[in-house]
Formats: structure tokens, C-alpha cells, sequence
């Protein structure tokens, strides 16, 4: 049985109808092995995922992402494997007249996602680690993860999730299905 998570940071969407966003989606497949695919996305458009080898990556490898609205209507998306020294950089624009940023929020989410009208299966993903996390503003302040709100996944009224913030700038999602 194929399994997936998607790790991912965001603008908006928390409180707001849009969201820019990128991330991986991990894949645990049934043979074992297990498939990284970094994507990005400003919806109501699909994710665009970046092909590999392009833009490489395997388990355990440390990867830094930026969303970097430079406005409203458009932003910039860029990946780092800081194990191997990969980059790949993305420009965005907002898909429709309806679909600007309104700057509300910033996220640092580990969740199942959708495909189609059905959530896949949530695999185990063990412990992932969000550093350096912080939002900036317009003006140039930097607004920390200490600042906001956490939220734990819940299925069947169990906690399957739990997030916590050990350090400055620090996030923690420990899976416990």
C-alpha cells in the first residue's frame, strides 16, 4: 500500500482564500522504497513539481525553502539541498485577478493532502524538523514560530500528530499514528 505526507511552508491560506506555497510530498511506496517530490503552488492553480534530476534529493537530506512573495501577485520559490548543494528557483504569479495574497498568515505544515476528492494514506514520517523558521514582513521585521498557533492532526479522535517549538525559530511534528 502507497502512503504520502506533505511537508510544506505557506502564505496565506490559514485565514485568508488564497495560499502560496511549496514543499515535498513524501511517498512511501509498497516495495519500500520511498519517492521525494518537491512541488510548489499558488492556488486555485495545480502544483508544479520539479523534475529530478534537476533538482535532487533522497531521505535524510537537509532542505531549505523560501516563499518569497515579492508582492501581491507574484513571488519567488526557491530550493535548497543543503546535503548536495542543489538549487532550483521558481516564479509565480497569481493565477487570477481574485488571487492575490492579502499577507495574513505563514505556515509550517506536515499533513495528508488530497488527491481528487480523497485524502491518501498518511505515512509514518517520523519526526520532521522546520529551522530558521520565521516569517518577514513588507517593512523588514521578522515575526518567529513562537508567535503562532500550533495545530495537531486528529483522526478518529485520536492524536496522530504532535507539534512543539524546543528552540528559537524551531518546529518539531513528531508523528504518532
Amino acid at each position: 500500500m502507497k502512503c504520502s505526507t506533505a511537508i510544506w511552508i505557506g502564505l496565506d491560506g490559514c485565514t485568508y482564500p488564497v495560499i502560496l506555497q511549496a514543499g515535498i510530498w513524501v511517498t512511501a511506496n509498497a516495495d519500500g522504497s520511498a519517492t521525494y517530490s518537491p512541488w510548489y503552488q499558488w492556488l486555485p492553480d495545480n502544483a508544479i513539481v520539479l523534475s529530478q534530476p534537476a533538482f535532487s534529493l533522497k531521505g535524510g537530506d537537509a532542505i531549505s525553502v523560501d516563499v518569497i512573495a515579492t508582492n501581491t501577485t507574484y513571488g519567488n520559490i526557491v530550493f535548497r539541498n543543503l546535503a548536495t548543494g542543489d538549487a532550483a528557483i521558481g516564479f509565480v504569479s497569481a493565477p487570477d485577478p481574485k488571487s492575490v495574497l492579502g499577507g495574513q498568515t505563514a505556515e509550517w505544515i506536515v499533513e495528508d493532502y488530497e488527491v481528487g476528492t480523497a485524502l491518501v494514506s498518511f505515512t509514518n514520517f517520523g519526526c520532521v524538523h522546520f529551522t530558521d523558521s520565521f516569517a518577514e514582513t513588507d517593512k523588514g521585521s521578522q515575526v518567529g514560530v513562537d508567535t503562532g498557533d500550533t495545530i495537531e492532526l486528529v483522526a478518529n479522535n485520536k492524536v496522530i500528530t504532535q507539534v512543539s517549538m524546543p528552540g528559537l525559530g524551531e518546529v518539531v511534528v513528531t508523528y504518532y499514528g
